[in-house]
């Protein structure tokens, strides 16, 4: 009888387990949903999502551990018509958590800051904001590329080089 009590109490023991992982998966939702870390960024009287937090461990001191810097069909190199909308998008792998800081820069010059508390996952898509605008109106050859100032980063900035036709 000692074995069948044991397994009825494991049982109703991994049913309160998957129960509370449930609800904190919803909180999280919810929080997300609030403007809070997980992705939705409020700007004037509107909310925009442009950022996607998954996985990974809470705990530990921020930490960035790869770049990556694509247009929206996974390129990092790319012709573009004068006047065309670019969407690019930055995937950074991250430990622990804190908050990271940054500039979206195109040939040097500040387009974008950026200021994202970074508490769940470990994977983070950045986006622009969709009213920030890259200049590809500007004929020839750019480069954008995503500076984090806050944590210190170890590695060279990957480079999302265009090229803006006339037509």
């Amino acid at each position: 009888m000692s074995g069948l009590k044991n397994r009825m109490l494991k049982m109703k023991l991994t049913s309160y387990q998957n129960s509370i992982r449930l609800l904190a998966s919803l909180a999280f939702l919810m929080l997300s949903a609030c403007g809070t870390p997980g992705g939705v960024i409020h700007s004037g009287t509107h909310t925009q999502k442009h950022i996607k937090i998954t996985g990974g461990s809470t705990s530990g001191q921020l930490s960035i551990e790869r770049l990556e810097l694509t247009d929206q069909s996974g390129r990092n190199s790319f012709n573009v018509v004068k006047g065309k909308k670019i969407t690019p998008l930055a995937t950074i792998k991250f430990s622990g958590r804190g908050v990271l800081t940054g500039q979206w820069l195109v040939d040097g010059k500040i387009i974008e800051q950026i200021n994202v508390n970074l508490s769940h996952g470990s994977l983070l898509n950045l986006r622009l904001k969709p009213s920030t605008r890259i200049p590809a109106f500007i004929p020839g050859s750019h480069k954008l590329q995503l500076k984090i100032n806050q944590p210190a980063v170890n590695f060279k900035y990957p480079v999302l080089k265009f090229f803006v036709t006339a037509k």
